[in-house]
């Protein structure tokens, strides 16, 4: 595939005011982002979104002629961007790509609602699907080199696929939702913040760490079973919203988690 895009100093400028209009058209007033509160900022946002590369490395080159550019991520039409929170930090990535973060109390810290808006301005100019997940915040205590291995997992864990996810489902059940697992119905589903106390220690590696846990019970007893990451990322989709999956927790035989409407 040829992602060689013919770049003039004309088309930067319409993407810059396109991108504009679209944040005003949904109710953004750029001028209440610092990044992009002048045309010149506008400019350096769709350079770095595009590209990957300052406005002032592309002025130099066009010179108001048209030049061939590659973008720093070729992104095909039917991506995903999200927008993913860790604690306090709240990063953006595309396509299992790392591509900002918010981090707060730092010289490279920017606004919440300025990341975010980058983030539906990517999904909008590459037609790709916009998502917001949390992460439990006592991930933010695993030690990682790096904020990609945050964007890593999620890849992993299918967030940034238009597959059926069982990350995302779970994230997504409201109380018009039941939460099946080996056809016994769930009593509660938790996140690690949810829980009175933590059933298995917090892990030193991102995918041992717990997710969820679904409470089960019957006439005879209830019983849980802890999904860490791992075990997500795992999960073989079965087609009407079931997955299945090998529980660490529970290694004997796998477990079908099913999704359904009360």
């Amino acid at each position: 595939m040829n992602t060689e895009l013919l770049m003039t100093e004309e088309k930067l400028n319409a993407a810059a005011n396109k991108l504009r209009n679209y944040l005003t058209a949904r109710g953004t007033n750029v001028n209440d982002i610092d990044c992009l509160d002048s045309p010149a900022k506008r400019l350096e946002a769709v350079s770095q979104i595009f590209f990957g590369r300052p406005y002032d490395d592309l002025h130099a080159l066009l010179k108001d002629t048209d030049v061939p550019l590659n973008p720093a991520h070729a992104v095909s039409k039917g991506g995903s961007v999200l927008v993913l929170s860790v604690g306090s930090n709240i990063l953006l990535g595309q396509d299992g790509h790392y591509i900002a973060a918010t981090n707060p109390g730092t010289d490279m810290e920017i606004s919440w609602p300025a990341l975010r808006s980058q983030g539906q301005a990517l999904a909008y100019v590459h037609q790709d699907i916009f998502r917001e997940y949390a992460f439990p915040d006592s991930m933010a205590s695993v030690e990682v080199e790096d904020d990609y291995e945050y964007i890593k997992l999620a890849e992993e864990l299918g967030l940034f696929s238009e597959e059926p996810c069982l990350a995302w489902e779970l994230m997504q059940v409201r109380r018009a939702s039941r939460v099946w697992a080996n056809d016994a119905c769930a009593h509660e589903l938790r996140t690690p913040e949810d829980m009175p106390r933590p059933l298995t220690p917090v892990s030193e590696h991102l995918e041992e760490h717990p997710m969820f846990e679904i409470i089960l019970e019957n006439d005879v007893g209830s019983w849980n079973y802890t999904l860490t990451a791992q075990d997500l990322a795992g999960a073989q989709y079965l087609g009407d919203n079931a997955w299945e999956l090998n529980c660490e927790q529970a290694p004997e035989e796998p477990v079908t988690i099913q999704i359904t409407a009360t």
